[in-house]
């Protein structure tokens, strides 16, 4: 038995994605690499292999996924990181049928987050940003990519 850094096993489904190396068109979009009742080897930081059944593998760390769905970890091409200030309240205002102008002319809109962001000190917005990447990571991103303004 080949011996590998990590392996999670028992998982009820793993997602791979596994497909054509480029974008998937029309029924391919519904294929998304289901494996049923797998295991995913590791080794040396890199996923080798993922297959059905039981892995052929021993390894110093194992995972039991039993129960569980194992995903790709996901990617966020297009985040406002850094910024101070949320603006939930103008959510009832927009069900309510409010335009966006009418928001901002009530406080609200891209000037209030300016206004909030401009008056934060660089650590306040560090410590900010840093609690929004735990919260990325902690519900799978592994990859983002952050916008200013």
């Amino acid at each position: 038995m080949k011996k590998v850094d990590l392996l999670i096993k028992d998982a009820n489904e793993i997602v791979t994605l596994k497909g054509p190396k480029r974008a998937r068109k029309g029924k391919e979009m519904l294929d998304i690499g289901l494996v049923k009742r797998g295991f995913v080897a590791i080794d040396g930081g890199r996923i080798i292999d993922v297959g059905e059944g039981e892995p052929g593998y021993e390894a110093e760390e194992v995972i039991s996924a039993k129960g569980k769905i194992v995903l790709p970890g996901f990617v966020d091409p297009h985040t406002h990181l850094v910024f101070s200030g949320y603006r939930e309240f103008e959510l009832d205002l927009k069900i309510r049928g409010y335009t966006y102008q009418e928001i901002a002319e009530r406080g609200g809109g891209i000037n209030y987050t300016v206004k909030l962001t401009r008056s934060a000190s660089r650590e306040r917005l560090v410590e900010e940003a840093g609690e929004r990447i735990k919260n990325m990571i902690s519900h799978g991103t592994t990859t983002c990519e952050a916008k200013s303004g």
